[in-house]
């Protein structure tokens, strides 16, 4: 229609392709609609789904209360103390009641949040949603699901999924393999809770993180304290261990829900024994009150400037917070994060997802990651991010902001920024576009560090509506869909 086309030109299109937007924008359109196919009704929640949410809630409760006799243990210790001081955070000297209130309240509003590529990957041990896979379609579909369909092949490590499914989530195991369309539906889409605030969640899985709303997938989300592939394979042993993951079994704890979380927290801090202090003085013995002050540093922080650098020892570990549900994109999203340096910004996979982000009515914003361009990996700050000042202009969330003079400068430039950079990368041979990312991404910055663009993650607080997407950095103003 002539509307979808118009929106397009002013989030997906160079100035000088106006005059052709409909060509231009169209064919973006029909590479995402042309192998859509038709998906049986899939029910939000199914009855296995249900049964085994309640069992491992069951579970949670009767583990939580030796888990929050821990943590607190943990956290009243003089080697945590000490190392919350070390990471300067504004935190340390508090009580562990103090810092128990905090870090309940801030896992309310955390990032829950699951990254994937807009193609598919060359490395098919890992298969995910693609533009392809999912904008022209009401659910977010689990590779289980994507292979049951024949929207995709089968993934290269579905045996260790499955086994991971199965010993740590206790899901049932698939009467038949691969499983149809209804069994698959059983399964869950795949999260991470964003403990650290890195500004591009797991980049490892993707250029797009997909933050997940808060209050629609709470009651339905179990939690465990590491990636469950790499537990599967370090400690259960049921695949090959191919990633050489290294963990301290021993201090194993089950899964975990947002009403009863602290053993999960008190894992995540143990289990993870290799990590390469960035303080000194740390033992084998306190590693573990190491890691959670660096976790808790960054988790708790009002902040963002502030946060712990991130190393490739940590980069990894998250808690693990997954949906068990067949989640509705339009309801079970809020927000979209798009790894600036990742070929990304103003490529066509962008208008898309752009477009997508107006449609859907959800808050999009552009990030950094340093390991993009293949530098400063051993240890370096992850906290920059800045909205997408067109996309806001266009939803809910933008309507507080719109009327600002500043904004109206800030999205002037940000849309100058953006058709230059679109309009350049048609002349950028492929081993150029890394440098030329970086050279793009430190002009943007300059730009909008400091700018009302700039924003960063909830924290305890913050926001009165658990399901705001972001905080102004200038103002702390919230962006919510109300």
């Amino acid at each position: 229609s002539y509307s979808f086309c118009t929106l397009l030109v002013l989030v997906g299109c160079p100035a000088t392709m106006k005059t052709m937007f409909r060509v231009c924008l169209v064919s973006v359109f029909v590479s995402t609609a042309s192998a859509v196919v038709p998906i049986p009704p899939t029910p939000p929640v199914t009855e296995v789904q249900r049964q085994v949410i309640e069992k491992n809630k069951a579970i949670a409760a009767e583990a939580a209360p030796q888990g929050r006799a821990d943590l607190m243990k943990m956290m009243e210790s003089d080697a945590f103390q000490s190392y919350l001081k070390g990471f300067n955070s504004e935190h340390a000297g508090k009580s562990s009641t103090e810092l128990y209130q905090l870090l309940k309240q801030q896992i309310e509003v955390a990032e829950i949040i699951h990254n994937w590529d807009p193609y598919a990957r060359s490395d098919t041990h890992i298969v995910d949603i693609t533009l392809n896979t999912s904008v022209d379609y009401p659910i977010f579909f689990t590779n289980w699901q994507l292979t049951a369909l024949g929207l995709s092949p089968a993934a290269g490590n579905t045996g260790l999924q499955n086994a991971a499914e199965v010993m740590v989530y206790n899901l049932p195991d698939f009467t038949m393999s691969p499983p149809d369309y209804t069994e698959a539906s059983n399964r869950f889409p795949y999260g991470a809770m964003n403990i650290q605030k890195i500004a591009t969640g797991v980049p490892k899985f993707g250029s797009i993180s997909t933050v997940f709303n808060n209050s629609y997938i709470r009651n339905q989300t179990i939690l465990f304290a590491n990636d469950s592939g790499q537990f599967e394979m370090a400690c259960n042993k049921s695949q090959p261990n191919f990633a050489n993951v290294t963990l301290d079994c021993s201090k194993y704890r089950p899964v975990a829900t947002f009403d009863n979380w602290e053993h999960a927290f008190v894992a995540n801090s143990e289990l993870e024994n290799t990590t390469i202090p960035q303080l000194p003085g740390v033992t084998p013995e306190t590693h573990a009150e190491y890691n959670l002050a660096l976790k808790l540093s960054a988790f708790l922080s009002t902040n963002y400037s502030t946060v712990p650098n991130i190393t490739s020892s940590t980069l990894f570990t998250f808690v693990e917070a997954s949906p068990f549900m067949n989640l509705e994109w339009e309801n079970g999203v809020k927000m979209l994060i798009l790894t600036y340096r990742s070929n990304l910004f103003g490529s066509a996979a962008a208008a898309v997802l752009r477009t997508w982000a107006v449609k859907q009515n959800w808050v999009l914003v552009w990030a950094n990651d340093r390991e993009a361009n293949g530098n400063d990996t051993s240890n370096y700050k992850s906290n920059e991010r800045f909205v997408d000042a067109e996309v806001l202009a266009q939803i809910r969330a933008g309507q507080n902001f719109t009327s600002d003079p500043k904004f109206a400068m800030a999205k002037s430039q940000f849309n100058e920024h953006y058709n230059n950079v679109n309009a350049t990368l048609p002349t950028i041979p492929a081993d150029q576009l890394p440098s030329f990312y970086s050279e793009q991404w430190d002009i943007a910055w300059s730009m909008f560090e400091g700018s009302v663009l700039q924003v960063e993650p909830l924290y305890a607080g913050a926001c009165a509506n658990t399901d705001c997407a972001a905080v102004r950095t200038i103002d702390k103003a919230c962006i919510c869909d109300y």
